[in-house]
């Protein structure tokens, strides 16, 4: 170790104080500390989506091209909600902002260029 709070090479990539480094079985990811947050907060939302997609899957109240859309319905949102609120396996996820989330049902995402099938 040559210092501590300093910038770090690991190979080709420079890490920073407060960067996160993640590594799996395909390689290693670098997350700079401004964008840890969201990233944390982008991946439980997609967990609790899946989940909650699955189980609609399953009961046949969407399709899979529904679910997989980047952009949900203002219903979809709020079946989710419900589900997290009352499913025992929501539970972790009750925390989480999905103001953005309504923002972009409601208001469309002009970034959005997927269309269901």
């Amino acid at each position: 170790m040559t210092g501590f709070n300093t910038p770090t090479r690991i190979g080709n990539a420079i890490v920073l104080p407060g960067d996160i480094v993640f590594g799996a079985g395909g390689g290693v990811l670098f997350i700079p500390s401004h964008l840890v947050a969201e990233v944390v907060d982008g991946a439980s939302k997609t967990q609790v989506k899946d989940i909650f997609g699955f189980e609609m899957i399953t009961q046949n109240k969407f399709t899979t091209a529904q679910i997989d859309r980047n952009t949900w319905t203002v219903e979809m949102l709020d079946m989710l909600m419900e589900f997290i609120k009352t499913d025992p396996r929501g539970e972790e996820y009750r925390a989480l902002d999905w103001s953005h989330e309504y923002d972009l049902a409601i208001n469309g995402d002009p970034n959005d260029t997927q269309t269901a099938l």
